[in-house]
């Protein structure tokens, strides 16, 4: 689950549309194509450190 702060159900911040992007991508490489897991599906991302 994505919860971007400040984002309702739709993704109007434009740095949030372009991470949502990448991680969608980073998802599709792991699971379709056997890439490496990155940083944020093996350790998630803490509530308290979402906005760094």
């Amino acid at each position: 689950m994505f919860n971007y702060n400040g984002e309702k159900h739709g993704l109007r911040k434009r740095v949030n549309q372009e991470d949502w992007t990448i991680r969608l991508a980073e998802f599709f490489d792991h699971h379709l194509k056997g890439a490496d897991k990155p940083a944020w599906m093996k350790n998630g991302i803490k509530a308290w450190e979402k906005e760094k």
